[in-house]
C-alpha cells in the first residue's frame, strides 16, 4: 500500500530526529506547513552565509573610534590599524540591515511552519528572534545615536553564537566545568593576594619592594605575572642579588600556586568533561516506543523506502544520498533479501548509515572499458603487474631519498648563507636535474591511471597527494626551463618549497608517521567544537578592547607616555585593538606568547593599571581554562586514537598492487 506524503514527511522528520540525538517540534499538520519545512531546510546553507558576513562586518567595518576619519597610516599621531579593506559606513549598514533581514524571514519562515510551537518548546529560537529584533532597532537608532554603534558588534557575534547549536552545547559543558572549579580558581587568587600581602610587608624598603612590591596592588599584579612565568625571575632577582635565601620565597610561592593548584584544577575539568561530553540521544527505537509500538509483521517497502531517502535529502543534518546510493542502503538494511524493511532491519538505518554511503563500487579502468583488446593483451598485463609490484614503490621511494639529496645540495648554500652565487644561477644548475626526476615522476602517474583507472587512483589518498604535487611542479618546470621565461627568484623559491612538499610521501611511508598523522587527522572533529568556542571568547574579548582601548595605541602616544616601556622599546604598535581585526590577532597573541605582561604594559601606560584586570580575565579564560580543556581533552583522546590506529594499522597484512593503492 502507498504512503501518503504527510505520513512520509512524519516519518522523515522523526529519522531526522534519530540522526540529530535531539527531539524538535515538528511542523503543524497541512501540505503548506511541510513544503515551508522542507524551504526551511534548504535555507541552511543561506542562513550561514549571511552569519558568516555579519561577523564579517565586523572586521571590515569602519571602527567605532575613528568618527569622521581614521587619520593619515602615515602619521606616528595616527592609530595603527590592521590594514584591511573597510566598508564606507552607508555600504556596511546596508549590508548588515541585508542580513538581518534574511534572518529575519528565516525566524518567520521557521514560524509559520511551527506556530505555538516556536515559542514554547525551542527557547534558542525565541532567543535569537529577540536579538535579531535588538539588533535591527540598535543598527537603525545608531544612525541618530552614535554612541550605540559599538553595541552592533556584540549583538553580531551574540547572533551568530545563540544561532550555532554546537556552540551552545560546548557553552553548556563548560558551564558545567566552571561550576566544579570555580573553587579552584578562587583558591589561585587567594593564594596571589596572600602570597602578596606576605611580600608586600617582608620586602618593605627594599631593592625589590621599591621595583616590584610597592603596595598590594603592584604585588599582586607581579607575583600572578609570576605564576605564568612571564616574568620569572625577573621579579625576584633584587632581592635574590641582595640576600639569596629570598628566592626561597618566591620558589615556594611558585611551586604552590602552579604545580598544585593548576594540576588540581586541570584534573577536576578533565574528569568533568568525561562525563558531560555525553548528550541525550533518541534512537529510532527509542521514538517508536514512546510513540507508536510498531505492529508484529508489519514491514515498509522498497519504494517507499526509496521514496524516505529522497525526502530525508532536503535536510542539513542529514548527508546526502545519491541515487545508486539508496539501493545501497536498501540493500545494506535489508538482510532478509525480501525487498522490504521489517522493523529490526529499518531500527539499524542510523547505525548502518554511514558504512553504507562510505561503501564505493569502483568503476574498471577507462582502458579496460574502451580498448579490451588492448588491456587484455600479454604485454599490457605484465606492464600492469610490474605496476602494481609494491617494487615499484620502492624503486619510487628509492628515488625520492635519491631527490631529497639533490634538494639539500641544490638549496644548501642559501640556507647556510654562503651562496656564491645568485639563486637564479644555482637554479639553473640544478633545473635539469629536477627536471628529470619529475619526469620520472609524471611517467609513474601515467602508467598507474592506465593500470588503475581514474576513479581508482584518485580514490587514494596518497595517489592524490602526488598527483597534485608532480603536475604542479612539472608544470612550473616547463614554464622555467622554456627559453621566453627567464626564472625568477620567486618561481625559484616556490619550486623549492614545492620539492621539499613532495618528501611528505616519504614521511607517510613510515609506519609510525602515518599512524601519527592519520590520529590527528581523527580528532580534528572532536577538538572543532572547542576551537570555535575559543574563537568565539576571542571575538567577545576584540570587541571588549576595541571599546576599552580602540584608538589609544599609536607610535607617538607611546613614545611620548612610555618611551622606557617594553611594549615601546620591542616596537610592539601594531598589537592594539583599534579595529576588530588586530584585536584578534593580538589575543592569539596573548594565548601562546610567554611576556603577555609586556603586551599588557602598553595599554596601562596609555589607560591606567585598571586596565590589567582585562588581560587577567582574558588569562583566566582562555588560557587556565579553555586552552587547558583543549590541550588535556585532546592529549586524552590522542592517546586512545593513536593506541587503536596503531593496533589496527599493525595488524591489517602487506598488502600490494589494486588494494594496496586504494
Amino acid at each position: 500500500m502507498d504512503v501518503d506524503a504527510e505520513t512520509l514527511a512524519t516519518a522523515s522528520w522523526f529519522v531526522e530526529d534519530a540522526f540529530s540525538g535531539i527531539a524538535r517540534p515538528h511542523p503543524v499538520n497541512g501540505a503548506v506547513a511541510r513544503r515551508l519545512y522542507t524551504l526551511y531546510a534548504e535555507l541552511h546553507y543561506v542562513r550561514g552565509l549571511a552569519l558568516l558576513v555579519l561577523v564579517s562586518i565586523s572586521f571590515a567595518e569602519v571602527p567605532s573610534w575613528c568618527g569622521a576619519s581614521c587619520g593619515d597610516p602615515d602619521d606616528d599621531a595616527t592609530p595603527v590599524t590592521f590594514g584591511l579593506f573597510t566598508l564606507p559606513r552607508a555600504q556596511s549598514v546596508l549590508l548588515e540591515a541585508a542580513c538581518l533581514v534574511v534572518l529575519l524571514a528565516n525566524a518567520g519562515l521557521r514560524y509559520s511552519y511551527l506556530r505555538e510551537s516556536f515559542f514554547a518548546t525551542r527557547r534558542d529560537s525565541v532567543a535569537v528572534l529577540l536579538l535579531l529584533l535588538v539588533a535591527a532597532t540598535t543598527l537603525v537608532a545608531s544612525e541618530a545615536f552614535p554612541t550605540l554603534r559599538p553595541m552592533q558588534v556584540y549583538l553580531r557575534g551574540a547572533i551568530a553564537a545563540t544561532k550555532n547549536r554546537s556552540l551552545r552545547r560546548t557553552a553548556r559543558k563548560i558551564y558545567a566545568v566552571l561550576c566544579e572549579i570555580q573553587h579552584a580558581l578562587l583558591l589561585i587568587f587567594v593564594f596571589v593576594l596572600f602570597c602578596s600581602w606576605i611580600a608586600t610587608v617582608l620586602f618593605h624598603n627594599t631593592t625589590e619592594g621599591t621595583m616590584y612590591l610597592v603596595n598590594i596592588y603592584e604585588a599582586s599584579w607581579n607575583l600572578f605575572v609570576l605564576l605564568t612565568t612571564a616574568n620569572f625571575p625577573d621579579v625576584f632577582m633584587p632581592a635574590y642579588t641582595a640576600q639569596r635565601v629570598t628566592v626561597l620565597f618566591f620558589l615556594a610561592s611558585f611551586k604552590i600556586k602552579r604545580q598544585r593548584v593548576q594540576t588540581a584544577k586541570l584534573q577536576v575539568a578533565f574528569q568533568l568533561l568525561c562525563h558531560v561530553h555525553g548528550r541525550a540521544t533518541y534512537s529510532s527505537t527509542e521514538l517508536s516506543t514512546h510513540d507508536w509500538p510498531p505492529p508484529i509483521g508489519a514491514a515498509i517497502p522498497k519504494a517507499t523506502c526509496l521514496r524516505l531517502f529522497e525526502t530525508l535529502n532536503h535536510y542539513k543534518n542529514i548527508p546526502y544520498i545519491k541515487q545508486d546510493k539508496m539501493h545501497v542502503l536498501f540493500a545494506t538494511l535489508d538482510v532478509a533479501r525480501d525487498e522490504q524493511l521489517s522493523w529490526p532491519e529499518f531500527a539499524r538505518l542510523c547505525s548502518v548509515f554511514h558504512a553504507a554511503l562510505a561503501t564505493r563500487t569502483l568503476p574498471l579502468p577507462e582502458l579496460q572499458r574502451y580498448c579490451p583488446r588492448l588491456y587484455n593483451s600479454a604485454s599490457f598485463q605484465k606492464l600492469a603487474r610490474m605496476v602494481c609490484d609494491a617494487r615499484l614503490d620502492t624503486i619510487i621511494d628509492t628515488l625520492l631519498v635519491i631527490n631529497a639529496v639533490a634538494i639539500v645540495l641544490e638549496s644548501f648554500p642559501v640556507l647556510n648563507g654562503t651562496a656564491a652565487v645568485p639563486i637564479e644561477t644555482e637554479f639553473s644548475v640544478w633545473a635539469r636535474l629536477e627536471g628529470v626526476f619529475s619526469m620520472i615522476y609524471v611517467v609513474e602517474m601515467i602508467l598507474k591511471l592506465l593500470v588503475y583507472g581514474r576513479a581508482t587512483y584518485w580514490a587514494s589518498l596518497k595517489h592524490r597527494f602526488d598527483a597534485i604535487l608532480t603536475i604542479a611542479i612539472a608544470a612550473v618546470d616547463i614554464y622555467a626551463l622554456s627559453s621566453s621565461h627567464a626564472a625568477s627568484r620567486a618561481l625559484v623559491q616556490i619550486l623549492l618549497v614545492a620539492r621539499c612538499l613532495r618528501l611528505c610521501r616519504l614521511i607517510l611511508n613510515v609506519q609510525r608517521f602515518r599512524v601519527v598523522c592519520l590520529t590527528w587527522l581523527r580528532l580534528l572533529p572532536l577538538c572543532k567544537h572547542l576551537m570555535l568556542f575559543l574563537a568565539s571568547v576571542m571575538y567577545f574579548f576584540a570587541a571588549v578592547g576595541m571599546h576599552l582601548f580602540g584608538g589609544r595605541i599609536s607610535v607617538q602616544a607611546l613614545q611620548a607616555q612610555c618611551p622606557t616601556s617594553p611594549f615601546t622599546t620591542s616596537k610592539y604598535f601594531a598589537n592594539n585593538f583599534n579595529d576588530m581585526a588586530s584585536g584578534v590577532v593580538l589575543l592569539f597573541e596573548l594565548l601562546v606568547v610567554n611576556n603577555w605582561s609586556s603586551l599588557a604594559d602598553g595599554f596601562v601606560c596609555v589607560t591606567s593599571k585598571y586596565a590589567r584586570w582585562y588581560f587577567v580575565a582574558y588569562y583566566v579564560a582562555s588560557v587556565m581554562v579553555l586552552l587547558n580543556l583543549v590541550i588535556a581533552t585532546t592529549l586524552d583522546a590522542f592517546a586512545g586514537e593513536y593506541d587503536a590506529e596503531h593496533k589496527a594499522d599493525a595488524s591489517l597484512p602487506e598488502a600490494s598492487g589494486v588494494q594496496e593503492s586504494v
